[in-house]
């Protein structure tokens, strides 16, 4: 099973199917987050997302949000991304 990513701000809201991996800096390091992840929540400080597909990546520039990790979904909040 692979992992969903849903990124929301308050403009627009993207939806990643069958990704590998997100990757984004937390207070605590650099987390990395796979399929079958425990749940968590995590508050993301400036950085950059970066989300992996089979054959895709996508990397966007956040200033700072919350993950929500839980059945292979994770929500990414942020007030904007470019």
């Amino acid at each position: 099973m692979k992992l969903k990513i849903l990124l929301i701000s308050k403009n627009k809201k993207i939806l990643y199917d069958k990704c590998n991996i997100a990757t984004f800096k937390t207070e605590n390091g650099e987390m990395g987050i796979m399929a079958n992840h425990a749940p968590i929540v995590a508050r993301i400080i400036k950085s950059k997302i970066k989300i992996k597909q089979e054959n895709k990546n996508y990397d966007f520039k956040i200033n700072s949000g919350l993950a929500f990790m839980n059945n292979n979904i994770l929500k990414i909040i942020v007030f904007s991304f470019d």
